[in-house]
């Protein structure tokens, strides 16, 4: 009777870690190894994950790493990636060949004195002023942050 109490608790022990193991671990074409904690936005998505872990801990040592907040291709990620330091470049670039275009279309007007900063920091605080500019692609956030950042007042833009 004893063995089988024990039995009982051990199962019951069981569960009730196995409830608390609730960090998803997904392989994605894109991301790679990826895991997605309860408070991600996209945690209820994820219906079919590859791993389950107990902690963003376990997840990080099975060679995870934490899902952003964002789809790849959104304007959220050229944000992400100019805030947090770890654009090399290329998040930069994209939005100064966009500003560029824009500009030679006559669809920006900034002063000639903005220079790289002033433009990143106002397609920023542009881009950021709803989550919808957020979760579009990139593209068309981009664009649309810069032509809202840098308005061109009254002046009729001709259309081609």
């Amino acid at each position: 009777m004893k063995k089988i109490l024990m039995a009982l608790v051990a199962i019951l022990f069981s569960v009730n870690a196995q409830a608390a193991c609730n960090i998803k671990g997904v392989v994605d074409a894109e991301d790679g190894a990826i895991y997605y904690n309860k408070e991600h936005r996209l945690y209820s998505y994820i219906k079919d994950a590859d791993k389950t872990f107990c902690s963003e801990s376990d997840a990080g040592k099975a060679g995870y790493r934490p899902a952003s907040k964002y789809f790849s291709n959104s304007t959220a990620r050229v944000v992400e990636c100019i805030e947090d330091g770890s654009d090399t470049g290329k998040c930069g670039n994209y939005v100064m060949g966009i500003y560029r275009s824009l500009d030679i279309y006559d669809k920006v007007c900034a002063s000639s004195m903005a220079n790289r900063a002033d433009v990143l920091r106002a397609f920023v605080a542009s881009a950021k002023t709803s989550q919808k500019n957020m979760d579009v692609a990139k593209y068309y956030g981009t664009t649309n942050a810069l032509m809202d950042a840098f308005p061109c007042g009254n002046r009729v833009i001709a259309k081609n």
